[in-house]
C-alpha cells in the first residue's frame, strides 16, 4: 500500500513534474492509519522522544516529550489556578441578611412603613409622603432561576396600601442597609457587582439601585426591570466603578463605611441625574424608575436575596448556613427574647434579672451580651409579665416605669434604674432589646 494519497490522478510514465505538482502532492498528503497502529506501543514518554504533531490542514510538526510536558504544565499554572483564586476573591457577600431569612423584630406580622422602621434584621423600610406601605417577611422555598437550588426560604414583600400618584422632590420609599466599615474592605479598591432576586406583581417596574458613602455626600444609582409580573427574576449588576476617591468610605470596626439601598420610589431632589456613575450629592433613585407608589393598590414589591460583591462579575450566589447569619446579625441587633417571639410578648422565657441589694430604684448586674455588638446600643427594656416598653417587674410583682438601662457599652450593660424604689431589696425581671441602628 502506498505511504501517501492524493487527491491528483498521475498518469504512469508522466513527463512535465513541475514544483508546482509537488506541492499538490505534499498538500494533499495525509498518514497512513496502518503507518500508526503497525508501530509497537511505548512502555513511557521520554523527554527526548519525537513527536509528530498534525498542526491543522494536513500540516505536520514535531515536538520532544520535554515540550509536550512543558506546554501541559504551563497551561494548568496559568488557567487551572488563576481560575481557583478567581472563585475564592469574590466568594465574598458584603450584605447581612442577604437572604432575608433572619427576623429578631417583627415576629413575621406586617408593619406600616414610617420615616424608618427594622423589618428583618440588617434591613430598613423607610417612606416619606402620602403614600401608604406595608413590609412584611413570607415564607416560600425560592430557587435561583434556572436551578432546583433553594437559596431562602422567606422573602421581604412591600405592599403598596394608598397610592400617591405625584412625588413631592423629598418624598421616597426604599429599603435600606447601612454597612459596617469592616463589611466594605473586600469592596472598597476595585470594581464590584450587584444581584438582585426579586418579583413584583407590576409589570416592567424599573426601581433603583443605590450605593452611598458613609457621609450621604456621594451616591452611584443603577437602574433594574422586572420584565415580567410575578416571576422570581435575578438581576445582575456588573462592573460597577471603583468607590469614588472624594467620598468617605471608613473600613475600620464600629464605623459606618457605605450604605446600599433598594429604592421603589424616590423624589426629584433624591433622583440623581446620570446612572451608573459616582455623583456628588445625597441620591438613591435612579433616572427613568418608576414611581411604584403611583401604581394601583395593593401591588407587590418582592425581594429574596441580594448580593453585593467584588470584581467586574456577578458569580454564583453566595449560600450560607442560617446559623452563620444569625450570628452575624447578633453584632448590630440582640434580644433576650427568644428567636421567633415578637417584642412585647408576655412570656418569662429567657427573662433576665439583676439583683438590687436594698430598696431602691437602682438594680445592678453586670449582664452580657450574647456576643459583642459593632457598637453601643440603644436598649429597650420591656416588661416580661405585661409587655409594657419601657418597664420592669420587682419580685414582689410591683411594676416600675420609665425603666432604663446604665453602664451600656458593646459587650453589654451594667445596671437598671426605674421610676419608683421597691419596698426592699429584691430582684427585678424585664426583657431587652439591644440596637446599634445598623
Amino acid at each position: 500500500m502506498p505511504d501517501l494519497i492524493t487527491s491528483r490522478i498521475f498518469v504512469d510514465g508522466e513527463k512535465g513534474i513541475t514544483a508546482s505538482k509537488l506541492n499538490q502532492i505534499i498538500s494533499g498528503a495525509v498518514i497512513q492509519p496502518e503507518f500508526v497502529s503497525g508501530k509497537p506501543a511505548s512502555s513511557a514518554l521520554d523527554p527526548t522522544d519525537q513527536i509528530l504533531e498534525l498542526k491543522g490542514a494536513s500540516s505536520y510538526a514535531t515536538i520532544t516529550g520535554q515540550q509536550l510536558i512543558d506546554s501541559v504544565s504551563a497551561s494548568v499554572t496559568q488557567n487551572i489556578t488563576p481560575t481557583i483564586w478567581s472563585v475564592r476573591l469574590r466568594s465574598y457577600n458584603a450584605l447581612g441578611n442577604p437572604s432575608f431569612e433572619v427576623d429578631q423584630a417583627t415576629g413575621g406580622g406586617a408593619l406600616t412603613i414610617g420615616a424608618g422602621i427594622n423589618t428583618v434584621d440588617r434591613w430598613s423600610a423607610i417612606k416619606v409622603g402620602t403614600m401608604a406601605a406595608t413590609a412584611q417577611k413570607r415564607a416560600e422555598l425560592i430557587p435561583v432561576p434556572g436551578t432546583s437550588f433553594c437559596i431562602t426560604q422567606y422573602y421581604l414583600r412591600i405592599t403598596l396600601t394608598t397610592a400617591q400618584a405625584s412625588l413631592g422632590t423629598g418624598d421616597a420609599l426604599r429599603l435600606n442597609q447601612f454597612l459596617e466599615g469592616i463589611q466594605i474592605r473586600e469592596l472598597v479598591s476595585d470594581v464590584t457587582s450587584v444581584q438582585v432576586l426579586v418579583r413584583s406583581s407590576v409589570s416592567g417596574l424599573k426601581f433603583g439601585v443605590g450605593l452611598k458613602d458613609s457621609a450621604n455626600a456621594y451616591a452611584l444609582c443603577k437602574l433594574c426591570t422586572i420584565p415580567s409580573a410575578n416571576t422570581w427574576t435575578l438581576l445582575p449588576l456588573s462592573n460597577i466603578p471603583v468607590f469614588t476617591a472624594s467620598g468617605s468610605f471608613p473600613v475600620s470596626p464600629g464605623a459606618t463605611g457605605a450604605s446600599f439601598s433598594i429604592t421603589l420610589a424616590a423624589g426629584s431632589s433624591l433622583t440623581a441625574s446620570s446612572n451608573d456613575v459616582w455623583l456628588a450629592g445625597n441620591y438613591i433613585g435612579a433616572t427613568g424608575q418608576d414611581n411604584f407608589a403611583s401604581k394601583a393598590a395593593n401591588s407587590t414589591f418582592d425581594i429574596a436575596f441580594v448580593q453585593w460583591e467584588p470584581g467586574n462579575q456577578c458569580s454564583t450566589l453566595i449560600d450560607e448556613p442560617f446559623s452563620d447569619r444569625y450570628d452575624r446579625c447578633l453584632r448590630y441587633y440582640t434580644k433576650s427574647y427568644d428567636l421567633p417571639t415578637a417584642l412585647g410578648t408576655v412570656t418569662g422565657i429567657n427573662q433576665m434579672y439583676l439583683t438590687q441589694p436594698v430598696a431602691s430604684n437602682l438594680a445592678f448586674g453586670p449582664l452580657r451580651f450574647p456576643k459583642p455588638m459593632a457598637k453601643t446600643p440603644t436598649i429597650t427594656l420591656y416588661n416580661p409579665a405585661t409587655g409594657a416598653a419601657g418597664s420592669i417587674r420587682d419580685g414582689g410583682a410591683v411594676d416600675h416605669g420609665s425603666a432604663v438601662a446604665g453602664g451600656t457599652g458593646p459587650g453589654g450593660f451594667g445596671s437598671v434604674s426605674f421610676s419608683a424604689n421597691t419596698s426592699a431589696a429584691t430582684y427585678i425581671f424585664f426583657h431587652y432589646v439591644a440596637d446599634t441602628g445598623w
